[in-house]
């Protein structure tokens, strides 16, 4: 059945994994521990600027799509955070308008992570990644980031734009870390 809720946390932690849909703009930030699907709706969720727009931690599945993500100021992640051991797919969204010190749109430390038909544009890291910095330095093993048709462009960083990659233990399709880019622009 539908029902309807005051805030966005309060809908996705009593959905339990079931798909929840934004009716509006909204500015919020959310952390997200559990499973999640969260479609948009091709709204605009908007942070409150102290902190990642979305911060992804100790979930195993989840799914964000259909809309736009900005207003995120955070220290890593402005726009989204994952620290996960599970699979986070961002598909169809436009990351754009956040800024960090690492990360300005997307940083990812730990995941098995796809993105797909977004736009990640005019995010600001102070330091490295502009757009995402998928940070698998130290990661568990398994930490994957899949970028497909994508569009990336007018980020701004320190190192790295567009697209960073920490990666002290990295192999490309290894079993310690992964980074695939295709499709991108």
């Amino acid at each position: 059945g539908e029902n309807t809720y005051t805030s966005l946390p309060g809908a996705i932690e009593a959905a339990n994994g079931a798909e929840v849909l934004l009716l509006a703009d909204t500015q919020e930030d959310l952390n997200i521990q559990g499973d999640a699907h969260l479609d948009l709706g091709d709204h605009t969720l908007t942070g409150t600027g102290s902190g990642s727009v979305v911060s992804i931690r100790d979930a195993a599945s989840v799914t964000i799509e259909n809309g736009t993500i900005t207003g995120g100021d955070a220290t890593n992640g402005g726009g989204i955070y994952v620290k996960t051991s599970g699979s986070v797919t961002i598909q169809n969204c436009v990351i754009t308008g956040n800024s960090a010190t690492n990360g300005g749109g997307i940083y990812i430390i730990m995941g098995d992570v796809k993105i797909a038909g977004c736009e990640i544009s005019n995010n600001t890291a102070a330091n490295t990644g502009g757009g995402i910095y998928a940070n698998t330095s130290g990661s568990a093993p398994g930490t994957q980031c899949a970028v497909q048709d994508t569009g990336i462009s007018g980020n701004s960083a320190k190192s790295g734009g567009g697209i960073a990659v920490g990666a002290s233990h990295f192999e490309y399709n290894g079993t310690t870390a992964s980074i695939e880019i295709t499709g991108t622009s």
